[in-house]
């Protein structure tokens, strides 16, 4: 009976399956309005242009036509006042003289008759719009395709999980854990199940990351190295100096129709989920208990600093990376705390380069501090080092991490050591000013955003707790509590002693007091190290982890000595999380201003932070769309531009070479080649480092200029994929092996 309730399910699902698939892959309709509307220069004005239009439910492509002189002038707006609460999504769309065109998404959830479309203008320089095209798109349906998927999934996963539990298979143990780690998610995520944007400092430039890996794959690119569309479609190197690697789930929701915000919010809430599960496994298995494991994950998911980090300032990077430093900590306290004869431990040189490996593709300034930091460890355990087995295991975990890395590693290399980066050019930047008052790391209620004082335009917090969990340690230390631990337990309390120092280390290095400005001018190396910091905040998250790994030495201290103690330990540390954690959160959402982005019209494409990865003498402030430039003799009789490309057909008729310059970033890499001799044209930096393409004299045809990526780049990337494809092969035909056994 049971049996034929699954197959009659499965035969319903797969059906509702092959509808949506059939819906997405029916044609689209295009509604076409004419239109002809020219705004008089001086006067401002807001129009509506179009309206009455009637459009069924569904995702739309607006192409308005349109002519201007000036950029910025004028942008267009969509709405409908009869359609419920969420019913149309969509943003402005900015007018820019060199495109002539909108190309902007809508979001219709009903049926609507009375869709407008207004013009709002300042009244600078002229004005002309024209016909509207409004193409239908598959992207409702692959969006609803998505969402069933997911649900099927989760409905599978928790059938899976009752009948372990009705089969006993489930331990207590594991029950305890999915609730209580469910529950840290939950609050975790609360700021990002509200379908909105918190106006975080560097929101703006990672959003535009994930639409930039969007275009890149839609242009072709895998890996994407150059975002293609931004710099007003001159291009931008972001993919090659800050590994997209984790971006590809929210790119590939942006790709199937999701709109921006929503695409972001799911990737915070997964990078929720992964901390939580990361450091609860690492911590249970370091403390061999699964309380501890979840009263450390709690501590370190919901720290004041993690929250902050993704609600206040939205440093995707620095927050992905924090969910391996456990796998980090977990690997160095194994390889030198624990036998590495017995089969527990034979594999954790794997956490350790997984680790590595997920911190050098998620944030390049985390991984410079953690070198830093396992150089401190093989320092103190330099006796160890020299034990063949632990050398071997350094050693793997050293080359796993590179060999899964080198797809990224290959190219950063690459254009740091060949392009002249606006980074390289930042070694006087002083990061001591933006360090943090003392009493800054030990606040509870933490108060942030608009009303901050000055001091502390990059404050950042720690929490009261973090420094308690610090001092207990450090108080069993000094009285000798674990003079009498077992041999096993005093390897892992001295591994915490080491881990205490450096927690403290941590705080003191992140002080506005520490002398950064006098390491910085020693020598030049300092000074470019120094300086890429940025701000001295960034070692607040090993900070964390630290306090963490010593709190857990406390508690399991106290569960074999003093068991009475305990429950007062609990109360402390869940009243602290509740009151810091979730003030810092309810803050975020009730105390600041919040918006919304739908399509990459609403942030722009000329945003870049701090112009880091631009080539050095660059004006940003001369980018914009743009048309060719020639030089003298030369004509450009066609030309269409592509994703980091063109094709151009043109003639020099004077009586010397000339040259074409395209609105393209002169990164290395570029090639024009005749499309019919297949001869090569010399490529030069044009007048603001754009890609400037040598006209023969008497030349006449058509070339096309591309990006290629140079061969190494590609070789890297087949190592990379092999390594990984190769481990999970090995893994998969172990667990059958087991299985089978068992």
């Amino acid at each position: 009976m049971i049996k034929r309730k699954i197959r009659v399910t499965t035969v319903i699902l797969s059906a509702v399956f092959v509808i949506l698939l059939f819906c997405c892959l029916k044609p689209c309709k295009t509604y076409e309005y004419e239109g002809n509307r020219v705004f008089v220069t001086g006067a401002e004005a807001q129009e509506c242009v179009y309206k009455g239009i009637s459009l069924p439910p569904g995702v739309y492509r607006v192409e308005l036509e349109y002519r201007t002189d000036k950029d910025l002038v004028a942008y267009a707006t969509v709405s409908d006042n009869t359609v419920i609460t969420g019913g149309l999504l969509t943003n402005f769309e900015n007018f820019y003289s060199h495109l002539g065109r909108t190309n902007f998404e809508i979001w219709v959830f009903e049926k609507t008759d009375d869709l407008h479309l207004d013009v709002h203008y300042n009244g600078e320089g002229s004005l002309y719009v024209g016909s509207l095209v409004i193409h239908e798109t598959h992207n409702l349906w692959t969006m609803i395709m998505t969402v069933y998927l997911f649900a099927w999934c989760a409905g599978f996963a928790v059938r899976h999980l009752i009948r372990l539990n009705a089969e006993e298979r489930l331990s207590r143990e594991k029950k305890i854990a999915i609730f209580w780690l469910s529950g840290i998610v939950l609050v975790s995520s609360v700021p990002f199940l509200s379908g909105l944007s918190i106006p975080a400092g560097d929101l703006g430039y990672h959003l535009s990351r994930i639409e930039g890996v969007k275009d890149g794959l839609l242009s072709g690119q895998i890996p994407v190295r150059i975002e293609p569309k931004w710099l007003y479609n001159h291009g931008y190197a972001s993919g090659v100096f800050y590994c997209d690697l984790f971006l590809l789930f929210p790119a590939l929701l942006r790709m199937v129709g999701f709109p921006v915000t929503l695409s972001y919010n799911v990737y915070c809430i997964l990078v929720n989920i992964a901390t939580a599960c990361v450091s609860y496994g690492c911590f249970r298995k370091i403390f061999r208990g699964n309380n501890v494991g979840l009263a450390c994950s709690a501590l370190y998911t919901l720290s004041l600093n993690r929250i902050y980090k993704m609600c206040e300032i939205a440093v995707v990077g620095e927050y992905t990376a924090m969910i391996f430093l456990p796998l980090i900590l977990y690997g160095l306290c194994k390889v030198f705390t624990e036998d590495h004869k017995t089969k527990e431990n034979q594999n954790a040189w794997m956490a350790l380069a997984f680790g590595l490996a997920g911190i050098v593709q998620s944030h390049v300034l985390t991984c410079e501090m953690t070198a830093g930091i396992i150089i401190i460890f093989c320092l103190c355990y330099i006796r160890k080092i020299f034990i063949p087995g632990t050398f071997l295991m350094l050693l793997k975990a050293a080359v796993m991490t590179i060999l899964l890395s080198l797809w990224f590693l290959v190219p950063f290399v690459d254009y740091y050591l060949t392009q002249d980066i606006h980074v390289k050019h930042v070694s006087g930047r002083t990061i001591q000013a933006d360090g943090l008052e003392v009493s800054d790391l030990y606040v509870f209620f933490v108060k942030v955003g608009r009303d901050a004082p000055d001091r502390k335009a990059h404050f950042c917090c720690f929490g009261g707790i973090l420094i308690l969990c610090l001092a207990v340690f450090l108080g069993l230390w000094i009285t000798g509590c674990f003079r009498k631990a077992q041999d096993k337990d005093k390897r892992l309390y001295s591994f915490g002693i080491l881990t205490m120092l450096l927690g403290f280390g941590f705080l003191a290095m992140s002080l506005s007091v520490f002398p950064w400005d006098q390491i910085q001018k020693t020598n030049a190396l300092a000074a470019t190290l120094v300086s890429n910091l940025q701000f001295p905040n960034r070692f607040l998250g090993w900070a964390t982890l630290c306090a963490v790994y010593a709190f857990g030495c406390c508690v399991y201290y106290l569960q074999n000595n003093a068991r009475t103690v305990l429950p007062f330990v609990w109360f402390l540390v869940g009243t602290n999380v509740m009151t810091s954690g979730m003030y810092l959160i309810d803050y975020s959402i009730c105390n600041t201003d919040t918006y919304t982005i739908y399509n990459p019209a609403g942030m722009g494409y000329g945003y870049i932070s701090g112009m880091e990865y631009l080539i050095e003498g660059t004006d940003y402030d001369a980018l914009s769309y743009a048309q060719p430039r020639i030089g003298e003799g030369a004509e450009v009789e066609g030309y269409e531009p592509k994703c980091l490309g063109a094709v151009l057909t043109c003639k020099n008729t004077g009586n010397k070479a000339s040259w074409v310059e395209l609105p393209l970033m002169l990164y290395r890499g570029y090639r024009a080649k005749d499309m019919e001799s297949k001869r090569e044209l010399e490529i030069i930096p044009g007048e603001n480092q754009e890609v400037c393409v040598l006209i023969p004299q008497g030349y006449a045809g058509s070339f096309r200029v591309k990006f290629i990526p140079p061969w190494y780049w590609r070789f890297s990337e087949i190592i990379s994929l092999a390594t990984i494809s190769i481990f999970i092969i090995r893994k998969t035909m172990a667990f059958k092996t087991r299985n089978a056994k068992a």
